[in-house]
């Protein structure tokens, strides 16, 4: 059976590329008619800030070639994906050149307003989190023959390795446009402990020094269509530790701080690698060229490799061609000269699985000194299992000594599907797994949600062998250090080339204080470290908004039983740290357009905006609810004016979601004017509700008049 990963995305004009998508669309909301949006201009602004990148990224949209004219009032619509962990923290709007920024608020009322506003014509942008990942932009109005200007500033997780810190570009984005980005500029800006910035897989395109009055000094470069269209681009500097250990602090009403360990500089463990690394290559099983994966392997030797270690290259062909019949030195003017000097027909487009992992292990047989195999493949032939089996017992018989076989296996699409027991297998799946279990090997696959150069730089950092326990403890000398996240896996294990990301809170004076103990090849280890003052680098309010994200990330994921206690925390929390939550939501007007209260239309049963011209119920003084906030019951006290009619008004209250709880009868003579509730916290059907943020709305005749409430317990 075939399967074809892309044709979904293909049908939905989705560009997916590597874990990275977006849907472009322009449309006239009145009728829908549309299609696929363009994306005119592109400009990327890029700070390293410690634990994330933070990225700014500019874009111009248009309606190119779709049948709109001038008189066409159309709405663009970006559906679009960011690396896990990402933390959205503005939204611009461009309205007659002026730059409108964005205000947080809770995303139902956000929505409401932006639904208002263009039913009106007006001049609105929103952003929201659908989920983890997923968010959508939408901007209105644009005319049909004209475009529109946004930013929307994130921060990315940074990928920190023991020689740089990395991201991937957001090429998933660009390339949704319907006509190709002809240029894509990219703005670096460097703090001082940041240098070297460079694009990995365009070691020819040279950053140069800029100035100008919008970006003050920085570092530019241009990647043109050709570019562009290469694939995974990654964004690097070189990674500023000082024996292994790299320090930021901010301090304001809250001190934070970011740290970077660096456990195999840390802690003196000295390990050498000798790796032979195998390309194998199948045209049809990837959207992911030979260039791009051998380049790739290049990146990571000099990213993870020292003079002090070995390397051997074999690819794939009709014969298998070894580069060197005896180990590398991998110095980097070694790689550089072995990967430059490589002929365009090194690797074939056809797969030698077989061939080459028995070319790679009689090398290591050979030599006589103990090594590794690096699998790097996207072929899918040996995926049954009766081939597999006979296979893989043909590859151990032939080992002298056993050979780790690790695999990246960046096969993506039309994949050959196996049912073996109870359980199904893509491509070589089955062989791949068991061969590395069974050699003590490491197997990492390429999917939508880990890229290839994800996965393969994962491969290589598990090479220095793991921590199987650790523990990292920090603290100061004179204070403490609290509310702390660690951004690598769950899991315990760590490999030694992988550097530890906690970013937490302080109180008190440094020294700074790092406690490191775990088990390495089964022996225990302790170190204590202490970071004085001259070695810390200064942050800026960046690192509020990174650990506020990850306080809402940790609320959000996972967690499919939010209450509204939990929702109104991770509101008022995301809306007074201004990061966007899935509960929240940027919002920008055109100039003169204030966001105000909202009213109710009772009979719609949702909400519907004001944001001018509002008309409220009038009240004679009296609108309260005392206590508030209230742990037990609170008492809603109301006078209406005289031409009120009072038989018309509803009293109800509702939660952030928009839902009624609590429906209230008017126990109040005709003639009177003052109407008094009791709220106990309990809803319609007498059961105790939770904790959290509540409206009180009182309607009458499409006026309103709100009242928040708190219920606390």
């Amino acid at each position: 059976m075939k399967k074809s990963i892309l044709l979904i995305y293909v049908l939905f004009l989705v560009s997916e590329v590597f874990g990275q998508w977006a849907n472009i669309r322009v449309s006239d909301p009145q009728n829908l008619r549309g299609g696929q949006g363009t994306i005119e201009e592109a400009l990327l602004s890029i700070e390293p800030k410690g634990a994330y990148l933070e990225y700014g990224l500019y874009l111009t949209f248009s309606a190119r070639n779709l049948g709109f004219t001038h008189t066409d009032t159309v709405e663009v619509e970006m559906n679009f994906s960011l690396p896990n962990n990402s933390i959205v923290s503005d939204s611009w709007l461009w309205f007659e050149g002026e730059i409108i920024k964005g205000e947080i608020l809770d995303k139902w009322i956000a929505s409401q307003i932006y639904e208002s506003i263009v039913k009106r014509r007006r001049d609105p942008s929103i952003l929201i989190k659908e989920r983890a990942n997923r968010y959508q932009l939408k901007i209105f109005p644009m005319a049909g023959d004209e475009t529109r200007r946004v930013k929307l500033t994130y921060l990315v997780p940074a990928n920190w390795t023991s020689k740089n810190v990395n991201s991937n570009l957001p090429l998933g984005i660009i390339q949704a446009s319907q006509y190709k980005v002809k240029t894509f500029y990219l703005i670096s800006q460097l703090g001082d402990e940041w240098s070297n910035p460079k694009i990995n897989e365009l070691p020819e395109k040279i950053f140069e020094e800029k100035y100008d009055s919008t970006f003050g000094n920085f570092w530019s470069v241009k990647l043109n269509q050709s570019e562009i269209s290469k694939g995974n681009l990654t964004f690097s500097v070189d990674a500023p530790f000082t024996n292994g250990i790299y320090l930021n602090r901010f301090e304001g009403s809250e001190n934070i701080y970011q740290l970077a360990y660096l456990p195999s500089e840390a802690i003196s463990i000295e390990e050498k690698y000798k790796t032979a690394i195998l390309f194998d290559y199948n045209a049809s099983t990837s959207d992911i060229s030979r260039e791009v994966a051998i380049a790739n392997v290049k990146t990571m030797l000099l990213n993870h490799f020292t003079e002090q270690d070995s390397f051997n290259l074999i690819f794939s062909n009709l014969e298998i061609k070894r580069i060197s019949e005896n180990w590398l030195p991998a110095s980097q003017e070694v790689i550089n000269s072995v990967f430059d000097n490589l002929s365009d027909d090194i690797l074939s487009n056809y797969s030698s699985l077989p061939s080459l992992l028995a070319n790679g292990i009689e090398f290591i047989n050979h030599v006589g000194t103990g090594g590794e195999i690096i699998l790097v493949a996207n072929s899918t032939q040996v995926g049954a299992r009766e081939v597999a089996n006979e296979l893989i017992e043909d590859l151990i018989d032939t080992q002298e000594e056993n050979v780790p076989i690790n695999i990246c296996d960046f096969a993506n699409q039309n994949l050959d599907w196996h049912r073996i027991g109870n359980r199904s297998y893509s491509g070589n799946e089955y062989f791949y797994e068991n061969i590395t279990k069974l050699t003590k090997g490491v197997l990492f696959r390429v999917d939508y949600n880990a890229t290839f150069t994800f996965q393969l730089n994962k491969l290589f950092e598990s090479l220095g062998g793991q921590l199987t326990t650790y523990d990292l403890h920090t603290t100061l000398e004179n204070g403490f250090c609290y509310s702390r996240f660690g951004l690598n896996s769950s899991t315990q294990k760590v490999s030694l080339n992988t550097p530890i990301i906690q970013i937490g809170k302080y109180d008190g004076s440094f020294p700074f204080e790092i406690e490191f103990a775990g088990v390495h090849n089964s022996q225990a280890f302790s170190e204590s470290y202490s970071v004085t003052e001259e070695n810390i680098y200064n942050s800026d309010s960046v690192s509020s908004s990174i650990w506020a994200g990850n306080f809402i990330n940790n609320l959000e994921v996972g967690n499919y039983n939010l209450t509204n206690e939990d929702i109104g925390e991770i509101i008022d929390f995301s809306i007074e740290n201004r990061v966007l939550s899935m509960y929240t939501a940027f919002l920008c007007l055109e100039p003169g357009m204030d966001i105000d209260t909202f009213k109710f239309d009772d009979g719609a049963d949702e909400w519907v905006t004001s944001v001018e011209d509002k008309e409220e119920i009038k009240t004679d003084s009296i609108f309260q609810a005392y206590p508030n906030p209230f742990n037990n019951q609170t008492t809603i006290q109301i006078r209406l004016s005289k031409e009120i009619d009072m038989e018309s008004v509803s009293f109800k209250i509702y939660d952030i979601l928009g839902r009624v709880v609590k429906t209230f009868e008017q126990l109040v003579a005709a003639n009177s004017r003052e109407v008094k509730f009791i709220w106990n916290g309990k809803n319609d059907n007498n059961a105790t509700v939770s904790s959290g943020h509540y409206f009180f709305i009182m309607n009458q005749a499409g006026k309103v008049k709100t009242m928040k409430l708190l219920l606390l317990k």
